[in-house]
Parts: C-alpha cells; sequence; structure tokens
C-alpha cells in the first residue's frame, strides 16, 4: 500500500489523500478502498497490521502533525 504524498512543484503542499495498492497478477498500482481515510499528508509513517493501514505524524498544508490513524483497507 501507498498513501499520502505531495507536489512541490504546487506550490503550498497540502498532501494527498489517495491509498494505492499494488495488484500483484496484473502488474499495476490501483486505488484501494479505504473507509475513514485521514486528510491528505506528507513526510508521515504508515504501516500495515492486523485491523488496516495505520498513518501517524506527518505534514499537512505545512502543518506538523502528530496523530495516529488506523483505517480498514479492503
Amino acid at each position: 500500500y501507498v498513501y499520502g504524498g505531495y507536489d512541490p512543484a504546487a506550490g503550498t503542499p497540502a498532501g494527498f489523500p489517495d491509498v494505492y495498492m499494488f495488484a500483484h497478477e496484473a502488474c499495476v498500482w490501483e486505488a484501494a478502498a479505504a473507509p475513514g481515510i485521514p486528510a491528505g499528508r506528507y513526510d508521515h509513517a504508515a504501516w500495515l497490521a492486523p485491523g488496516g493501514l495505520y498513518v501517524q505524524g506527518g505534514k499537512a498544508g505545512g502543518e506538523y502533525l502528530t496523530d495516529t490513524k488506523l483505517f480498514p483497507v479492503c
């Protein structure tokens, strides 16, 4: 899974709220269903564990975040 990121050429980085998963058989990245997805962010930590995808900290719109979010991935 891949979550977040930003485009430095866009000026003020807002952070992307997108989640993608790699489909091994098709060898392509696909948008993943992710209910409860947090606001877009970048420079965060993310890990997959039982229960879903955890996202901690990072930045959004230039502001530092200190939260930890969990959202299930299908």
